[in-house]
């Protein structure tokens, strides 16, 4: 039964993730939130005196695009840091 049962279920293929965070001055906030909802994202948030750490993991397939959006949101007011 294990092994029939292991043949027949669907398969699900694996994505890689990474983790990743940035910087965002805080009147760039709605715009990183508007961005992140519309991939159904969500990012842990710190607050610091220039702006807000995001915290997120996301496909890694698709960091390179995320990079360039933000970046095009923020008119550059981005600091990446990993």
């Amino acid at each position: 039964m294990g092994l029939g049962a292991l043949r027949r279920a669907s398969k699900v293929p694996l994505r890689e993730w990474e983790e990743v965070r940035f910087v965002v001055p805080f009147p760039q906030m709605g715009r990183v939130h508007r961005l992140l909802a519309s991939r159904s994202w969500t990012a842990l948030e710190e607050y610091l005196a220039e702006g807000v750490r995001f915290h997120l993991k996301l496909p890694a397939e698709e960091r390179e695009a995320f990079w360039q959006e933000l970046r095009d949101l923020t008119r550059g007011q981005v600091r990446w840091e990993g």
